[in-house]
Parts: C-alpha cells; structure tokens; sequence
C-alpha cells in the first residue's frame, strides 16, 4: 500500500486538482506548500484530516488506510483529460506535420518578428489550418520583402559600380 503522502497525490491528481486548489478546497488556510509537504511525507494531515478527505472524495477511513482496491470502486469519477499526443492528433491529424513543426517553422522563418501573435497548441483542425493559412501567407510576405531588398541592393550596387 502507498504512504498516505503518494495516496494524496494520486488522489489529487485523479481528480484533476493542482496542489493550490486542493489546499484551497481544504481550507482553514491550507497552502500549495503545506499539500506539496503531505504529499512529500514531510507532514501529515492530522488536524485537517475530515475536510481533506472531504476535498479528496474519501472517507477519514479511506484517506488514512487508503481506498478500496480499483474493482470495487466503480466507474472513474469525472471525463479522462486527453494526453498531449491525444490532443495533437486530434488536431492536426496522423500523419501531418505536427503543430510544434508549423510554430517552429515560423519561428525559423521570422526571427525579426516575434511581435507575430500566434496559439502555443491549437486545439482544432480549423485553427491548424489557419495558422497553415498565415504560414503561407508569412512565407509569401518573406520571399516579397526578399525579393524587394534583393533588388534595392542590386539598384545601389549599380549606382556606386556607375559612380
């Protein structure tokens, strides 16, 4: 069985909590730092111990011998969050470039730029293909101003080889 710190923390994470929103929901001024120091088994929550249960969906019981084995205790409460890798299929598809690819390659392609606004992680199909939109749009735009300050030096090039 896992020390009642590790239990906390898988509880918490279960129910999808950070380590403030636990303390919070415990109340009685219980901070981030005091949940990280009962997971951490540097404390125990024996003065909070009713109302942390409480937050964690338990019993005084189950918080201090731990839960009923996973059989018996039915379906997981709440949705299942999509991983990472879930989430990035589900937006750009298999098989395409990877919305960390397209933002590296506008990354790449405009260092002079940074003042671009665009999503860390788009969340849908659509946004992926609108930041593809910007992308080919931003390309265009580079290869415009390359081709202009190419020709402007060409042009002063010729000016200074007349002079």
């Amino acid at each position: 069985m896992l020390p009642i710190g590790s239990r906390i923390r898988v509880r918490r994470l279960e129910l999808d909590l950070t380590q403030k929103e636990l303390g919070e929901a415990v109340g009685d001024g219980v901070s981030k730092q005091t949940v990280r120091n009962w997971e951490a088994g540097r404390s125990e929550p024996t003065k909070h111990s009713a109302d942390l249960a409480a937050a964690l969906q338990w019993t005084e019981e189950e918080l201090w011998a731990g839960p009923p084995p996973r059989r018996a205790q039915g379906p997981r409460r709440g949705p299942r969050r999509p991983t990472a890798d879930e989430r990035f299929t589900d937006a750009v598809g298999e098989g395409r470039s990877s919305t960390k690819d397209l933002l590296r390659q506008v990354r790449e392609r405009t260092p002079d730029r940074p003042f671009l606004a665009y999503p860390e992680q788009p969340a849908t199909r659509s946004e992926v293909d609108e930041l593809r939109a910007r992308l080919d749009k931003l390309e265009a735009w580079v290869r415009e101003q390359d081709t202009t300050a190419t020709a402007a030096v060409d042009d002063a090039d010729d000016l200074t080889a007349d002079a």
